[in-house]
């Protein structure tokens, strides 16, 4: 069966949950489905939606979670879900319009409840995307409370995608029903090296995502400032959105420690390949990973991983198999990781090779959208 599917984003961006949902389009779109986006407004995904011929609609609406780093934060969060409703009455009849019906509504995330309310309006089926743990990644709680949440997804959701084991636990923990663990999936556009860089007297190491609390990029400059201290030659290279208060202290914090010559803030890049094809280390030191969809970019690119021991990573990588796993309470366990693939090429090359097997068995964009296409027919 081939099915029309509107699917829904939080935001126009293009990282994480943004880019695994333009990669599930075009596959999906590639085995005959016809994929349809609807997003608050224009952003970098517009432009890849073009390139791939995906239509799309733009309509404005909020975030349903609040968030409770401040008062503030909750206050403007709450007020934005009271008056959510009427933003989705627009969206619906704008959707109605510009694309007709559906067959299928696909939430890309768990911080939007516009799904619920079209499945509610259309009748359409509804699959939901677990790709976050809200609470303890993102400080993001359901303003009604977990239990009317609960409710409202028993109601108007026909399955939970969750993208981890981890993920999965969080939410069936919760008490959250019909939840199955199908794994992001890697576009072959994202792999761009086929091999471990050459042996060389010193090492590139690269760190991908946005610069926050929760991706812990603090540890990781900590332990590339201890190992330079031993005369150690390494180079860290962070790319990620670095516009926000934490990214700035840690800008500052860098140039006090003398450290702007080895360690670089690049930003946000669409195109990483140049970063790929020089690194030869990659460390993951979350706080909580959902998924580790930059880990599973690594391991295709044959790049050694060094991941903390917490979330979704430690279901991607086997310690001394195919990465190194690291305790997230001792930093000291970090830099001893970084120092043994830094002067251990042979393992280096192990770790890539066994790591690209696994991902290439396990975590590619066709073999998701296969196991997505089999949740629509069911």
């Amino acid at each position: 069966m081939k099915y029309k599917i509107l699917f829904i984003a939080s935001y126009s961006g293009l990282m994480g949950a943004n880019l695994s949902m333009l990669q599930l389009m075009i596959e999906l779109k590639k085995i005959g489905h016809s994929p349809c986006l609807l997003i608050p407004n224009e952003g970098i995904i517009t432009e890849e939606l073009r390139m791939n011929e995906i239509d799309y609609i733009t309509s404005k609406y909020f975030m349903s979670l609040c968030d409770t780093s401040s008062l503030f934060s909750w206050i403007k969060g709450l007020i934005r879900v009271i008056i959510n409703p009427l933003f989705y009455i627009y969206a619906y009849f704008k959707t109605k319009k510009h694309c007709g019906s559906f067959d299928v509504i696909h939430s890309n995330t768990s911080v939007i409840h516009i799904g619920e309310f079209f499945s509610l309006l259309s009748g359409a089926k509804h699959i939901k995307h677990l790709r976050e743990f809200g609470s303890i990644d993102y400080n993001l709680k359901y303003a009604l409370g977990t239990h009317l949440q609960k409710k409202i997804n028993d109601w108007f959701v026909d399955k939970n995608i969750a993208i981890s084991d981890s993920i999965y636990k969080h939410y069936n923990k919760l008490g959250f029903k019909n939840i199955i663990t199908i794994y992001n999936g890697i576009s072959p556009n994202r792999i761009y090296k086929s091999d471990i860089c050459e042996k060389r007297d010193y090492t590139n190491i690269i760190c991908m995502g946005v610069i926050s609390e929760n991706k812990n990029q603090k540890q990781l400059i900590d332990a590339v400032i201890s190992i330079v201290e031993k005369s150690q030659k390494i180079y860290l290279y962070l790319l990620g959105e670095d516009k926000n208060p934490y990214a700035e202290s840690l800008k500052e914090y860098v140039k006090q420690k003398n450290a702007k010559k080895y360690i670089h803030f690049c930003g946000f890049k669409k195109d990483v390949s140049n970063e790929i094809l020089s690194a030869d280390i990659a460390v993951v030191p979350s706080l909580n990973e959902a998924f580790g969809r930059v880990t599973v970019e690594y391991m295709f690119n044959h790049i050694p991983v060094i991941v903390s021991n917490q979330g979704a990573n430690i279901e991607l990588i086997k310690d001394y198999i195919t990465g190194l796993i690291y305790d997230l309470d001792n930093t000291s366990s970090l830099i001893k990781c970084i120092e043994i693939l830094h002067e251990d090429y042979s393992l280096r090359r192990k770790l890539s090779d066994l790591a690209y097997c696994e991902a290439s068995s396990k975590y590619t964009s066709e073999i998701n959208a296969q196991c997505i296409s089999k949740i629509y027919n069911n």
